[in-house]
């Protein structure tokens, strides 16, 4: 019963988790010192050169300049994060916001069309970047200080604040061979010529998956090849060894829903016809429960993932 309460209860966390959104990835300490501090540092150089050049009044475009640290020091390798979503997406986005606040006098709907405006031409620009929605906004509710500027606040203070930040990432992101700045130098030709081998998937290929995805992926083409080598690489790595398939043992594939499956052995036997060394197994949970079959050792290897135990209501896994 207590069992069965942990299981359920598991579940409604494990739910609310993917609700809310919550990454299960991780990163080392040390890795998020490093983003902050990056981030700190832009910031205080934005400042410092900004006040120099333009005065106090660019106190307040820090306001877009803070989330655009965040997105190239948390994740300089993502796609919002490059070089031309950070120029070009704040740049459009804030002559969208100035032709808005010139064009319409009401600063609600001027508001709501400057950004609007601003993901339209990001989209159809190739220069998603999120801050550039704030930069916008500033550009009609920013106060006098910004709406008398025109078509100027999109250079300065705009661009300038961008190109300041870009700057700061690339030496600041170059100091850590694992954080190169902009993505493409993070890899070298002979390892992205090595990740595509791996992977089998050529350009073709991503392109079509990308298009049927149809939502934006904060991830680039190389990363995507780089991910499934790594994954491909693991799935090796995990393979069952030949000569942990023992008789009276269970195994897991390691899938999840209707496609996993408890396998036992059973017995074996040479096959001289073949001339291999075969399993006779049981299916002892899954949707093929109560089934049987025979495979090579081989093939039975490559099935497993896990050997595994029934420990009351639940199969664990053995750790060999």
């Amino acid at each position: 019963m207590v069992q069965r309460f942990r299981e359920i209860f598991s579940r409604l966390i494990t739910a609310w988790r993917r609700f809310l959104g919550v990454d299960d990835r991780r990163t080392g300490h040390v890795e998020k010192l490093i983003s902050g501090l990056g981030a700190g540092i832009s910031i205080f150089v934005i400042l410092l050169l900004s006040r120099a050049l333009l005065g106090e009044s660019a106190t307040f475009i820090v306001v877009s300049m803070g989330a655009s640290a965040v997105l190239l020091f948390a994740v300089p390798g993502g796609i919002l994060s490059q070089p031309w979503p950070l120029l070009a997406g704040n740049t459009f986005s804030a002559a969208v916001g100035v032709t808005s606040a010139m064009l319409i006098a009401e600063p609600v709907t001027a508001a709501a069309v400057a950004v609007c405006g601003a993901v339209l031409i990001m989209y159809y620009t190739r220069s998603i970047h999120p801050p550039g929605g704030a930069t916008a906004l500033v550009a009609v509710i920013g106060g006098p200080a910004y709406t008398k500027l025109h078509y100027m606040y999109v250079i300065a203070p705009v661009f300038l604040n961008a190109m300041i930040i870009f700057m700061v990432a690339v030496l600041f992101n170059s100091m850590f061979a694992w954080r190169r700045y902009p993505s493409s130098w993070r890899y070298e030709p002979e390892r992205q010529r090595s990740d595509e081998q791996i992977a089998g998937v050529n350009h073709e290929d991503l392109e079509y998956a990308l298009r049927q995805w149809n939502s934006y992926l904060d991830l680039s083409e190389q990363d995507l090849i780089h991910l499934f080598a790594l994954a491909r690489q693991h799935t090796s790595m995990l393979r069952m060894p030949v000569e942990h398939i023992q008789n009276g043992r269970c195994y897991s594939n390691g899938c999840f829903g209707s496609d996993w499956e408890v396998r036992m052995i059973v017995d074996d036997y040479f096959d001289k016809k073949r001339l291999q060394d075969t399993v006779i197994y049981k299916i002892v949970a899954g949707v093929n429960r109560r089934g049987s079959g025979s495979c090579s050792r081989e093939q039975f290897a490559a099935w497993a993932k896990h050997q595994v135990a029934r420990n009351e209501n639940s199969w664990q896994r053995i750790n060999s």
